[in-house]
C-alpha cells in the first residue's frame, strides 16, 4: 500500500466533511465505528455473529454455548456452512481423529486450534498426585461461574472478577491462554469485564498514543494514518504474576490490560460525545466498537 492509498483509506473511513470535528481535522468517531464495524462482516457472517452475541444476554450460557464461543474467538467457525445449515459448523482439523467434538451425555468436548487438540491432560497436584483435567470440565466451570456471577449484587461484581478469573485459570488446559481466558470472562460477566484483542489494542494505541514515562496517561493523535508505527502488545501469560494481579496498581506487573481498558473507555466516551441524547451507548451493549477496532488494528500488522 503506497502513501497515497494510506491517506485515501484513512480519509474515507475516519473523516466526514460534515462532521463537527472536520475543521479541526480530528477523528470522526461516528464514521469510524460505522465504517469499520461494517467491514468486519467482509469475512464474518452476521448470522454467526448474532448467535454468539446472544450469549451475552442469556441468563447463563450452557457448556455447548461456551464451546461455540471458543470456536468464535479462535476463528474456527465455518461461516458459509453455518449460515447454510443455520447451525454452528466447526472448521475441522487436518487429522480427522483430532476434531471439534461435543457429547453432553458422555461429558466429552474437544477443540482443535493452532495449539493442537484440546481435550484432556494429566497434571500433578501439589501433593504429587496426578489429576486428569478435561476440556468439558473447563467449559462446565465457565457455566458455573456464569451462574454465580449473575447472582452477585451489582456492587460486588467488579471486585470479584479477579477471583473468578483465578478459578477459571485453575480449570484451564494447555492451549487456553490469557487472551482466551479473558474472552470466557467477557461472556461470564455479560461484557462487564472487557474482552481483549491484540488488534483492537493496536488500534487504540494508534488513536491514543501512550506517554513514554507513564503509559496509563496518553494523548489524542489527530494525524492518524494507516501504517503508523504501532507494535502489538501481549498480555502476561496465565501463570505469571501479572495475570494473577491483572487489576493491580503495582507498577511491577504488566499493565497492558489496564492500558487497554483505559483507552477503550476513553474511546467510548469520545464516541458518545458525537451521538445525540437518547442514542448514547455503553460498551456492554455496543459490539460495533470492538468490531471496528479489531478491523482497524489489522492495518498495523
Amino acid at each position: 500500500m503506497n502513501e497515497e492509498s494510506k491517506v485515501t483509506l484513512y480519509n474515507v473511513a475516519t473523516f466526514d466533511p460534515n462532521s463537527p470535528n472536520a475543521e479541526e481535522g480530528k477523528l470522526d468517531f461516528t464514521n469510524f465505528v460505522k465504517t469499520y464495524s461494517h467491514m468486519y462482516y467482509f469475512q464474518t457472517c452476521k448470522w454467526v455473529e448474532q448467535q454468539i452475541e446472544k450469549y451475552l444476554r442469556e441468563e447463563a450460557p450452557d457448556v455447548e454455548a461456551f464451546l461455540k464461543i471458543f470456536a468464535w474467538k479462535t476463528n474456527k467457525i465455518d461461516q458459509k456452512q453455518s449460515l447454510c445449515k443455520k447451525d454452528i459448523v466447526y472448521i475441522a482439523g487436518e487429522d480427522k481423529k483430532k476434531n471439534w467434538n461435543f457429547n453432553k451425555k458422555d461429558r466429552v468436548a474437544s477443540a482443535v486450534t493452532r495449539h493442537g487438540l484440546i481435550e484432556k491432560e494429566t497434571v500433578k497436584k501439589e501433593n504429587g498426585e496426578e489429576e486428569t483435567k478435561t476440556f468439558y470440565d473447563f467449559l462446565n466451570t465457565a457455566v458455573d461461574l456464569s451462574k454465580s456471577y449473575r447472582s452477585l449484587k451489582e456492587n460486588d461484581k467488579k471486585e470479584k472478577q479477579q477471583k473468578f478469573l483465578e478459578k477459571l485459570t485453575i480449570a484451564s488446559l494447555k492451549g487456553i491462554g490469557s487472551v482466551y481466558l479473558i474472552t470466557f470472562m467477557y461472556f461470564i460477566t455479560q461484557g462487564e469485564m472487557r474482552i481483549y484483542d491484540i488488534f483492537a489494542m493496536m488500534a487504540l494505541d494508534a488513536i491514543y498514543p501512550s506517554n513514554v514515562q507513564d503509559e496509563l496517561s496518553f494523548g489524542s493523535l489527530n494525524s492518524l494514518y494507516i501504517g503508523a508505527n504501532v507494535k502489538p502488545r501481549d498480555l502476561p501469560q496465565k501463570d505469571q504474576l501479572g495475570f494473577k494481579n491483572l487489576f493491580s496498581d503495582n507498577k511491577r506487573y504488566n499493565k497492558t490490560y489496564q492500558i487497554y481498558i483505559k483507552k477503550l473507555n476513553q474511546f467510548v466516551e469520545d464516541y458518545n460525545k458525537e451521538l445525540p441524547e437518547g442514542q448514547k451507548v455503553t460498551y456492554e451493549k455496543c459490539r460495533d466498537i470492538d468490531r471496528a477496532l479489531w478491523v482497524y488494528g489489522h492495518f498495523f500488522q
